[in-house]
């Protein structure tokens, strides 16, 4: 069983008592303590204040315990929370800015986008915290991470799906939906995966491949513009491999760095969210 002292330093991101501790007992990396919570689980779960202050020693402490060999699937606590859960909302209302950062940490690590906390997949902890928390553009990102990672959006929260929890939120609080830019942009994230079929079909929508090609071949058929000289050229002197050299500096793309809101009364124009700032 972890020490209570050494349990506190975690929940506090003291990270040299908890590497002091470890490095005697480093067979105990994944025990828990009193209350039943794992070191990685109290690091996330952090008891002080001031997170913005100290959130440099939390992901130095939970990228510590990840090299040491802390499991980022093991539940504890009284709730069985997983790391993963905890870092992605699991109803916070504060301000989580790096958020993204622990989120992104523990997947890489091989963290399960679709282990649930009862019968909750960390996808539902995210969108749960959206329209609560005082600062919610934390949640986009967090998002983004769990998509990117293979976060199913069905069984969201028991058997409904992630768009079945949204078309909730949206009935249940019109207003606060319509000042949330970010819920508004995972939204279109969400049901644009959905459309798409996965994440990766989704990211290719917005890669240069496509467009290029069809420019190519409206040059063929003779309907290019003249700003399109640099591609006709290759087409008159059949330098098809070139275009494909072209191509080939340009992978395709496995993110997506903005969202683009759809006009409105309130927004004339559409509007774009950063994903990631």
């Amino acid at each position: 069983m972890i020490p209570e002292n050494v349990a506190a330093a975690a929940n506090n991101c003291e990270i040299n008592a908890v590497v002091e501790w470890l490095a005697a007992h480093p067979q105990s990396v994944n025990e828990v303590d009193a209350g039943g919570e794992s070191l990685l689980v109290l690091c996330v779960n952090e008891s002080y204040d001031g997170i913005e202050t100290n959130q440099d020693n939390q992901l130095e402490l939970v990228r510590y315990l990840l090299s040491q060999g802390a499991d980022p699937n093991l539940s504890s606590g009284s709730d069985d929370e997983t790391p993963l859960y905890a870092c992605c909302g699991s109803g916070r209302a504060h301000p989580f800015p790096h958020a993204q950062l622990l989120v992104a940490c523990l997947l890489r690590a091989g963290a399960d986008p679709n282990l649930k906390v009862a019968e909750n997949a960390p996808l539902f902890s995210a969108l749960d915290c959206f329209l609560g928390a005082d600062e919610g553009s934390w949640v986009l990102p967090v998002v983004a991470h769990l998509l990117r990672y293979g976060a199913s959006l069905d069984n969201c929260e028991g058997n409904r799906s992630a768009e079945e929890v949204i078309a909730e939120e949206e009935q249940r609080w019109p207003e606060l939906v319509k000042g949330n830019l970010e819920f508004q942009a995972a939204a279109i994230l969400i049901r644009g995966v959905r459309a798409a079929g996965s994440w990766k079909k989704y990211c290719r929508k917005w890669g240069p491949h496509r467009d290029i090609l069809r420019l190519r071949s409206l040059v063929v058929r003779g309907r290019g513009t003249t700003s399109d000289t640099w591609l006709a050229g290759m087409v008159r002197l059949k330098e098809n491999g070139l275009v494909w050299k072209v191509l080939s500096f340009w992978r395709d793309p496995d993110d997506v760095e903005e969202i683009v809101l759809p006009p409105d009364e309130e927004w004339p124009e559409p509007y774009i969210v950063r994903v990631y700032d």
